[in-house]
């Protein structure tokens, strides 16, 4: 996929994060969308310090970021080195887990690099990037 691609990706994937995170009751969410919404409530018994509150708030954040502007001028002094790149890896990470979906910045490098990633979740927090990444493919 060629990174203008994946710049509107991500940023569609912002546009969603953000609507999901605004607390807006938004009854054309996709299911994917639904999911991740839930996640803000239930991430509390799968960890007691993710109460919604820090939950919604770090999807917001990270939302906020996603604009293709944001995006574009990140990527200013990267975008010909990626571009030129002919071949892919696939990454392996190690994701903590003390904050709400803490390793989206490693995912979003990532694969906006072009690469895949493999990626080993914490126990803390495994929930919440799998639900953004099933967005992100939807």
């Amino acid at each position: 996929m060629i990174l203008n691609k994946r710049i509107d990706a991500f940023s569609e994937l912002g546009i969603q994060i953000r609507e999901i995170s605004s607390g807006k009751n938004n009854s054309s969410l996709s299911r994917s969308a639904k999911t991740l919404e839930q996640l803000i409530f239930e991430s509390k018994n799968y960890n007691g310090w993710f109460t919604p509150e820090n939950v919604a708030h770090m999807l917001k954040e990270i939302g906020n970021c996603l604009t293709r502007e944001s995006i574009e001028k990140w990527l200013q002094f990267y975008r010909p080195k990626i571009e030129e790149l002919d071949t892919t890896k696939k990454i392996a990470v190690v994701m903590a887990g003390n904050i709400p979906a803490v390793g989206f910045n490693d995912f979003l490098s990532v694969l906006i690099s072009g690469n895949s990633i493999l990626a080993k979740l914490s126990s803390d927090d495994n929930k919440i990037l799998p639900a953004i990444a099933e967005l992100l493919i939807e």
